[in-house]
Order: C-alpha cells, then sequence, then structure tokens
C-alpha cells in the first residue's frame, strides 16, 4: 500500500498506479475474470434462471496478491488446496481449483454446481462450495492463475486453474447473498410501455361554398319604359290646322280622326 505524501503529484502517480494493475495483463485471466463478473450481473439483473435474483453483488476486483498465490499453486500442476494467508488484507482467504482443456470449460464446472444447491435451505445436493464462493456477496477482491500441465503425468487434465477470494466466503449457515424477489425483478426491469404520439387529427373537410340560389320565376323585375323613347302627344288643333290648309292647297279632301300614332 502506498504511503500519501505531502506532495499532490505524488497521491496522483500512487493512483494511477494501482489503477494499471487493476486489471490482470493475460488475456486468459482477463477471460476468467469477466466471467465471474458476468454471472454476479445477471443474478443481480434477474437473468440466471435456477437460482432467486440477488439484491446486491458487487464486481469483482483484481488483486495481484491473490493471482501471485494462486499461480504458485498452479504451476504444481497437482490437484489439491492450499492455505493463503494474508492477514494484512483479509482473515480468510477462499479457493476454487479446476484442470480442464479451456478456462471456459473450468468456470463452467464451477457454475454448474448451482444445479445442486438450494439457496433457502441453505444445504448441497454433492458439491456447490465453488459455485457459492463465486457469488459470495461479502467477497470483493479476486486473483487467479492458469498453468498449462499438458504432458504432466501427475495432471492429465490440461490447464490447471487456481482462482483465490478475498475475503472468503462459504460461511456455515450463512446465505451466499441476499435475495430478491420476482416482483422486485419486474419493477426493475421491464420498462414503461412506450406510449404511441396521439394521433393528428385531420383537418376539418373543406365545405364547398354555398351554391347560388337561382332566382324565383317571375321575379326577374321588368325593366322601366325608357320615358325618353314615348312619343308625345300630337297637337290635335295644330295638326288639323296644318293638314286643312296643307289639303286646301293640294285639292284634297278628308278629315284627319283623332287616333293614336305610335311607332313600329
Amino acid at each position: 500500500m502506498s504511503k500519501i505524501s505531502s506532495n499532490p503529484s505524488v497521491v496522483l502517480i500512487d493512483i494511477k498506479v494501482n489503477i494499471v494493475f487493476s486489471q490482470p495483463n493475460d488475456p486468459q485471466l482477463r477471460k476468467l475474470l469477466q466471467y465471474h463478473n458476468d454471472l454476479r450481473r445477471n443474478l443481480t439483473e434477474c437473468k440466471f434462471e435456477g437460482q432467486p435474483p440477488a439484491k446486491y453483488l458487487p464486481d469483482l476486483k483484481w488483486d495481484n496478491e491473490l493471482a501471485s498465490k494462486a499461480k504458485d499453486l498452479a504451476n504444481e500442476c497437482y490437484f489439491h488446496h492450499n492455505d493463503v494467508n494474508l492477514p494484512h488484507k483479509w482473515e480468510y482467504v477462499g479457493q476454487n481449483i479446476a484442470g480442464y482443456q479451456t478456462v471456459e470449460q473450468a468456470f463452467d464446472a464451477w457454475k454448474d454446481e448451482y444445479k445442486q444447491y438450494s439457496y433457502y435451505s441453505m444445504s448441497c445436493y454433492g458439491v456447490c462450495g465453488h459455485y457459492t464462493q463465486l457469488v459470495w456477496q461479502n467477497t470483493t477482491h479476486v486473483g487467479c492463475g492458469i498453468t498449462n500441465c499438458t504432458g504432466n503425468y501427475g495432471f492429465p487434465y490440461g490447464l490447471s486453474v487456481v482462482c483465490n477470494y478475498g475475503p472468503g466466503g462459504n460461511y456455515e449457515g450463512r446465505y451466499p447473498y441476499e435475495a430478491k424477489s420476482q416482483d422486485e425483478c419486474y419493477a426493475v426491469t421491464t420498462r414503461r410501455p412506450v406510449t404511441t404520439k396521439r394521433p393528428k387529427t385531420t383537418r376539418r373537410p373543406i365545405t364547398t361554398k354555398r351554391p347560388k340560389t337561382t332566382r324565383r320565376p317571375g321575379t326577374i323585375p321588368t325593366r322601366k319604359p325608357d320615358i325618353s323613347k314615348q312619343i308625345p302627344k300630337p297637337n290635335w288643333p295644330t295638326l288639323i290646322s296644318s293638314w286643312s290648309g296643307f289639303a286646301n292647297s293640294n285639292m284634297l279632301q278628308g278629315i284627319i280622326t283623332k287616333t293614336c300614332i305610335c311607332i313600329q
């Protein structure tokens, strides 16, 4: 553990170093760390069937001291547990071991022990301690070691895979984690139904203009006669006098009768 210096720049350097070593360099070890945290997340997100979902399981952080101890045991290519003592960090360190051809097979063998574990009675029907250590809620750190033991007649399994856990789990009479109900799963994971947008209202239908009403027959007013075109009444005395004079001078006889002279 780095000491805190009065110089702020030194503190920053120490923090950066811790971050660098929080992930293993070996890709197989990074994969193994991912498998651990994927399982724990699936349990909290209600995506792991066969066991009750967990209320909370923190992601495991990589620890180099745990990894170094695990690598030492894996290098022995001998299938057995050993005691890991790191009293300055944890009172008790848990341990999983496996021998398989691949890292995936080793982790799946630990995980599949859930089928033999009864959560509510806290009992195993066979071997289940590797699984319960994987999902132990109080465990916060892990460190693993992998050694290829192919050709070693004392270890005919291929890879020797060892993981150490701090603090260790599997305490008798304790649940590996606090469970939550399926109702809590639905409350968290079910999204609100997506409401569709209100349908756009169509515009009001365009009303046609009111039809022009034809005039009722017989209502069209007739034009008033143009007074200027009316023929004035004849001045009969003058007309008779003129006619008499014209007739006498032209040896004509006749009497003009009063009548109407109209223009056709």
